[in-house]
C-alpha cells in the first residue's frame, strides 16, 4: 500500500491521562473530566444570542 507523504507526518493521537493518574499526581479527591469540546463555563452569551432560540 502507498501511504501519501502528507499523512507520513501525522503523529498518532495521544490519549490523555485516565482520572486515576491525574488524581494520584496533583493529588485531589474529585475531578470532573471533560471532553476535548467542552469546558466547565458553558456557551458564551454571545454565542446563545446569535444561535440558540429564546
Amino acid at each position: 500500500m502507498k501511504i501519501r507523504e502528507a499523512i507520513r507526518g501525522v503523529r498518532p493521537y495521544q490519549a490523555g491521562k485516565p482520572i486515576s493518574e491525574v488524581k494520584r499526581q496533583l493529588g485531589l479527591d474529585d475531578i470532573i473530566k471533560l471532553a476535548s469540546n467542552e469546558n466547565p463555563y458553558g456557551c458564551s452569551e454571545k454565542v446563545k444570542k446569535q444561535w440558540l432560540m429564546p
